[in-house]
């Protein structure tokens, strides 16, 4: 079994945390963000623009 290294938080969160997409996160907080800079970003990097 592979064993993954977690922080503290990750571990403490129960398994049926549910994903919270941007969107609801925008709407949450009444905001966009200024830039959506995900896991799956190429290995280059985020754009120099959207920092």
């Amino acid at each position: 079994m592979t064993h993954y290294l977690l922080t503290d938080l990750v571990k403490s969160l129960p398994a049926t945390v549910p994903f919270v997409g941007p969107g609801a996160q925008e709407r949450g907080r009444g905001a966009a963000f200024r830039a959506r800079i995900g896991a799956n970003e190429n290995v280059f990097g985020p754009l120099c623009g959207c920092l």
